[in-house]
């Protein structure tokens, strides 16, 4: 579908933007009773509309409150791969939606499909509002580093300018390019918030280092699609005295949840539905199943929609004033945590907090290469000893994860991204 956006759309983003803001300072109950009938609606019409839903034979009249949604299966990738139309409000034509495509890195690539007004409401509206939340964008000016290749920015470019720039400047880098060639731009460009990935940041420290320049200061910093280290978040704060806040989305869905200044992650609760699976558990701290389902893609109502995810669940007033839902602590892919032989399943971040409390590594990735054998890729600083790091954390990884596990160290130059442009920390081989 063509994306060029036209006058009436601008006005459309500029409405709902003045709803998304005012729904940030609701009541608890209020927040309720909204999902609650958005819901009810999307349910209706998904059992009356949609084929996939239809065969489940349950009546439209028979939906009363969220509770309802128990009685929708639980959805996952593969089943949308094997069925797309089936998951397709038939009356529209498929050419004239809007589609987003996985990058692939979960191995499990898929297409979702959004409704104009759907797309005008997540993509546009949804991502103003989080900035507006955290920072004043008026007369502000925004970097994007896209994981879109040049050619790609190149050619949205008249849309983008008719759109979203009315109400802030921005200026887009593709991630593809070299970081080298991104420096005179940045400190040209001189923006007051950045939104990229972690591991570019990171990239971007240390090729500014690497040339003795000194970091510009960004107030503001966005952050989205890979697992946020607390020593990166460390990293990039100091070094370019930023505000960094981390945004929690897919494809499937776009911005879920975000965090405030006080570092919640609130959930974008006029977009999505958000439960999880107590059953689906892993302990300690390993979260639970993170089922989501839309409330305005009535093009695809993806219903209980497995996100491949681990959190919590919170409720309660936080103390940047909003009482709608959040997540805490977000655990990652079910696909990175670590899979031993015995049935143990090891989150990520456990694993992470203790490779990156020694001060000698620089960079590093986590590549299990059976259930009986881990390795660590690292790249370290000048000074950094590879025996002497195998010897300080072989041992305590072993603690965390299994006295069976074989793990080795292997120093290298570089850790490469993967074809998304996307930083993967935990890399499976098998």
């Amino acid at each position: 579908m063509a994306t060029d956006m036209r006058w009436t759309d601008i006005l459309t983003i500029a409405r709902d933007l003045v709803f998304l803001l005012r729904s940030q300072g609701w009541s608890e109950d209020k927040v309720i009773r909204y999902r609650e009938q958005r819901l009810i609606r999307i349910m209706k019409h998904a059992v009356s509309q949609v084929p996939f839903y239809q065969s489940l034979r349950i009546s439209p009249g028979s939906i009363r409150t969220s509770q309802d949604l128990k009685r929708f299966p639980i959805v996952t990738k593969q089943e949308i791969q094997e069925n797309t139309d089936g998951f397709l409000w038939p009356r529209l034509k498929k050419e004239d939606l809007h589609v987003s495509r996985t990058s692939g890195t979960s191995c499990e690539p898929t297409q979702t499909y959004f409704d104009h007004r759907c797309w005008l409401f997540s993509k546009y509206a949804l991502k103003m509002s989080r900035v507006w939340a955290v920072e004043n964008p008026l007369f502000k000016r925004l970097l994007i580093v896209s994981e879109q290749p040049k050619t790609n920015l190149e050619a949205s470019r008249p849309s983008r300018r008719r759109g979203a720039q009315i109400l802030l400047k921005q200026k887009h880098l593709s991630l593809f390019d070299p970081v080298d060639d991104h420096i005179p731009v940045l400190l040209n460009y001189k923006p007051h918030m950045l939104y990229a990935f972690p591991s570019y940041l990171l990239s971007l420290i240390q090729a500014l280092e690497e040339k003795h320049l000194p970091y510009p200061k960004i107030p503001v910093i966005f952050t989205s699609s890979e697992l946020l280290t607390g020593k990166a978040r460390t990293q990039i704060e100091n070094g370019f005295q930023a505000r960094l806040y981390d945004v929690y989305g897919s494809t499937e869905f776009k911005e879920v949840a975000w965090q405030c200044r006080q570092g919640r992650y609130h959930i974008n609760f006029q977009n999505v539905y958000l439960e999880t699976d107590p059953k689906e558990s892993i302990e300690p701290t390993g979260g639970s199943r993170l089922l989501i389902s839309s409330l305005t893609n009535y093009a695809m109502p993806l219903l209980r929609f497995d996100i491949g995810d681990r959190a919590e669940m919170g409720r309660g007033k936080c103390p940047c004033g909003r009482e709608s839902p959040y997540l805490r602590n977000i655990h990652g892919r079910e696909a990175d945590f670590i899979q031993l032989s015995n049935g143990k399943r090891v989150s990520p971040y456990l694993l992470t907090m203790t490779i990156e409390a020694h001060p000698a590594i620089q960079k590093y990735q986590i590549v299990q290469k059976s259930a009986t054998e881990l390795a660590i890729e690292f790249v370290a600083f000048a000074d950094g000893d590879a025996h002497g790091i195998s010897e300080a954390l072989s041992g305590k990884l072993r603690n965390i994860l299994d006295d069976n596990i074989r793990v080795t160290f292997n120093k290298v130059d570089e850790i490469h991204r993967s074809e998304s442009g996307k930083f993967q920390i935990i890399k499976k081989m098998f």
